[in-house]
């Protein structure tokens, strides 16, 4: 993804922060969003986002969503198969990226033609059926900040690194190396006490992942010192074998063509904290399916959703020929079904 891409990216972001301070929005950036304009000294370091993902309050959802359509974004359907993916996209609001649906006084310059922006607003950094965190204490710890210029709220450093850990999980290890970074960068920059990061994920319940996550980061940067912190979040020794065979640094989930569903049954017994945890999700899980099967909501295809990936697989298709085009739209196609490429 090109620089000019990035920073128009930004620009719309800012553009919507200074929108939602208006309205009385606190607005906190999540995952590349925030570190990007954080722990990175210039953005050609991180060459690709894909999208923005923020975190908004739960008072302030109906507003969020509606300011965004007041910006020319359109709401997209998130897949409802399977169920537990859902979990982590709350809403999806997409908009050309060449600028038409924002107001004259609006208009950024240099605007890249053709392909999408994505906005992914948050209430949650997880389901609550996940992760049991506290989020007023969460926005309690954050802190007033800037993004160029824009005000918004900054979630604590040891929040922001166990929210890469959680991400990690969530996307199931496979291709690790971008989170790993931003991990990395999050520990030496931004001042994380590793400590706190420990004593906050037995409170959210994910010491097996913050372990995972963090023996990773120790094979890719064995200078940041992290085998004692290791050490207090071992899980038991069966555990720790599965995992360790089953996700390796660098390529991460060393059966990433495995089925969805496949990976999930192999990863999440192990990865969640106990018993408890596991059957707590597995039966929110159950219920969003039968929930799902109740309303009529699962089909093979709806025919939105098979336009979409004939527009998508043609998108790619030019996207990897000889022949140049104005915009790479990085997507993946896991998300194909929830994402209508503009031509």
């Amino acid at each position: 993804m090109s620089i000019r891409v990035i920073s128009f990216y930004c620009t719309i972001f800012r553009l919507f922060l200074e929108r939602a301070h208006q309205e009385g929005i606190e607005v906190a950036p999540l995952k590349g969003a925030h570190v990007l304009t954080s722990v990175y000294g210039h953005i050609d370091q991180r060459p690709t986002i894909s999208d923005i993902d923020f975190l908004v309050r739960d008072k302030d959802w109906a507003k969020t969503l509606e300011l965004l359509e007041q910006m020319g974004f359109r709401a997209d359907t998130i897949d409802t198969r399977p169920a537990s993916m859902r979990q982590y996209h709350e809403a999806c609001y997409y908009r050309d990226l060449d600028g038409r649906g924002l107001g004259d006084a609006d208009q950024p310059g240099a605007k890249p033609q053709g392909g999408l922006i994505i906005f992914e607003p948050h209430r949650q950094l997880a389901p609550l059926a996940r992760l049991p965190i506290d989020y007023e204490q969460l926005w309690q710890r954050s802190i007033a900040s800037t993004l160029d210029g824009a005000v918004c709220r900054r979630l604590s450093a040891e929040d922001h690194a166990l929210h890469a850990i959680v991400h990690l999980c969530s996307h199931m290890y496979i291709r690790p190396q971008k989170t790993l970074t931003d991990l990395d960068l999050l520990i030496r920059r931004a001042g994380v006490n590793l400590q706190i990061v420990l004593e906050r994920a037995a409170e959210w319940k994910c010491r097996r992942a913050t372990w995972l996550a963090l023996d990773l980061l120790n094979q890719s940067s064995p200078d940041l010192g992290l085998t004692k912190y290791i050490r207090q979040v071992e899980p038991p020794w069966p555990i720790r074998y599965a995992l360790s065979k089953m996700v390796k640094w660098p390529d991460g989930f060393i059966y990433p063509n495995l089925g969805l569903r496949t990976r999930e049954l192999m990863l999440w017994p192990l990865v969640f904290d106990g018993i408890v945890p596991f059957t707590r999700f597995t039966l929110y899980y159950l219920g969003l399916r039968s929930r799902d099967l109740a309303n009529g909501r699962i089909t093979r295809w709806s025919l939105k959703s098979r336009t979409s990936v004939a527009r998508y697989a043609s998108f790619e298709s030019r996207r990897f020929s000889r022949e140049p085009v104005a915009f790479t739209c990085y997507t993946t196609p896991s998300r194909a079904g929830a994402l209508r490429v503009i031509d």
